[in-house]
């Protein structure tokens, strides 16, 4: 019973930090406004996003995620 409750905290860890990850490229890039007609394009343009996001984060002296806001 304790092994099932700790894979289920590590499953919710990695989902969590999955999802402050969505948030900020969303913050960041304002997805929030974006103005696209179809949802492929909006999938296209997070898409993106993303990966602008985490080349930045990545090879960017000085963009190392803090885990904050």
């Amino acid at each position: 019973m304790r092994a099932l409750a700790v894979q289920r905290a590590q499953l919710y860890l990695q989902r969590w930090q999955i999802e402050t990850s969505f948030l900020r490229v969303k913050q960041d890039f304002g997805l929030e406004d974006a103005r696209v007609r179809t949802f492929k394009r909006l999938e296209n343009l997070f898409a993106l996003c993303y990966m602008a996001y985490h080349f930045v984060q990545f090879h960017m002296p000085g963009t190392e995620d803090t885990g904050s806001s």
